[in-house]
């Protein structure tokens, strides 16, 4: 079954695909989605990739995981800047790091499972 976003999630660079509010989710978010924050920048190849690898990644979780994506470009916010500006793209879950400059699938399907593993 295919998944469908708040926003449009699938190829291209993250700051292009999020509308206005940074944001999607899959559609079987029902209650209690798992938030996902993406930090990246705008011309990273890095982020271009992780998008696709994500956009992945969610079209493959079952009916019953439900997740939410906040946009975060880095470059809006000088507390994100001084974060994470050198490692974008960042993928965080829960306030913990899940990876950045690579996509981690096995550690981010450990981070928004119910019990954590």
């Amino acid at each position: 079954m295919k998944h469908s976003f708040c926003n449009t999630f699938t190829t291209g660079s993250p700051y292009s695909l999020a509308t206005s509010n940074r944001q999607m989710c899959n559609n079987h978010a029902l209650s209690n989605p798992v938030e996902i924050v993406f930090y990246y920048k705008d011309d990273c190849r890095l982020c271009d990739d992780m998008t696709a690898q994500l956009n992945q990644f969610i079209s493959g979780l079952d009916e019953k995981t439900a997740v939410f994506v906040q946009m975060r470009d880095v470059e809006d916010d000088p507390k994100w800047y001084a974060r994470f500006r050198e490692y974008v793209p960042v993928l965080v879950v829960g306030g913990e790091e899940v990876c950045h400059y690579f996509f981690d699938g096995a550690e981010l399907r450990s981070a928004i499972s119910p019990a954590g593993n």
